[in-house]
């Protein structure tokens, strides 16, 4: 009998690199403000440890009690990624002093969603983007976003659709990132889905990779005539783990 050796993935670690993406929420398709951003941070031995933007050179620090939680709200200006196709300073590196797990939370008026954040031991180098089209808004974008974990970061993108700042679907571009930096595409309409778009950093330089929609229309409810509607944010797993 043949044997299979796949590598575990585990959620726990010391060293996390995330951002939030932007969203849509209220009753407004132009909702432009800012998010409540907050990290939930989790651990069975207390431990204590730092959120920070190295390029901002801005830290939050935290403390978890043994079989705990501890909450920190991130400032919009420390860790918010707007716009599209454009790199920004808005990557965060969480750094413990044990074992913890993360989790990010993104809140607007009628609108939310969390990602568990991975450790740097589960990242890679090659992604496919799972997305949703957007809501009935003209702004409500399917769109994904990277952060890099190194310098001088290559990453080539192949988009399914077309992106707002007029790439074209199935035709390859590449970006630089440098560690701490992010990078969000928005698609060029609400109608469009970034879903199977592939994501690769060269020279073996791991990059964190997010996907889903500042806000999407998922699923409607017959009962009531409503239209149920959200931003959508998650972390995707790498293709080799």
């Amino acid at each position: 009998m043949n044997k299979i050796n796949a590598q575990e993935l585990s959620t726990l670690g010391k060293t996390f690199w995330l951002s939030f993406m932007q969203s849509k929420g209220g009753t407004s398709c132009t909702d432009n403000s800012n998010p409540e951003l907050k990290i939930v941070l989790g651990a069975v031995q207390a431990t204590t440890g730092t959120i920070r933007n190295p390029i901002l050179n801005y830290t939050l620090n935290f403390s978890i009690p043994a079989n705990g939680v501890d909450t920190v709200f991130i400032p919009a200006w420390m860790g918010y990624t707007t716009g599209s196709e454009t790199s920004t300073s808005m990557g965060l590196i969480i750094q413990a002093n044990d074992t913890i797990s993360v989790s990010a939370q993104n809140t607007k008026s009628n609108s939310a969603d969390a990602s568990l954040i991975l450790p740097i031991e589960a990242l890679g180098l090659d992604y496919r983007i799972i997305s949703q089209r957007g809501g009935s808004c003209s702004e409500h974008r399917s769109s994904f976003m990277i952060v890099a974990t190194e310098a001088n970061t290559t990453i080539d993108i192949t988009p399914t659709t077309g992106t707002q700042g007029g790439k074209t679907a199935n035709t390859s571009f590449s970006i630089t990132l440098n560690a701490g930096q992010s990078y969000q595409v928005r698609a060029a309409n609400s109608s469009s889905d970034f879903s199977g778009t592939f994501v690769s950093a060269r020279d073996c330089k791991k990059i964190a990779v997010f996907g889903g929609s500042d806000r999407s229309q998922v699923t409607y409810s017959g009962c009531t005539g409503t239209v149920s509607a959200d931003h959508l944010y998650e972390q995707m797993m790498p293709v080799q783990m």
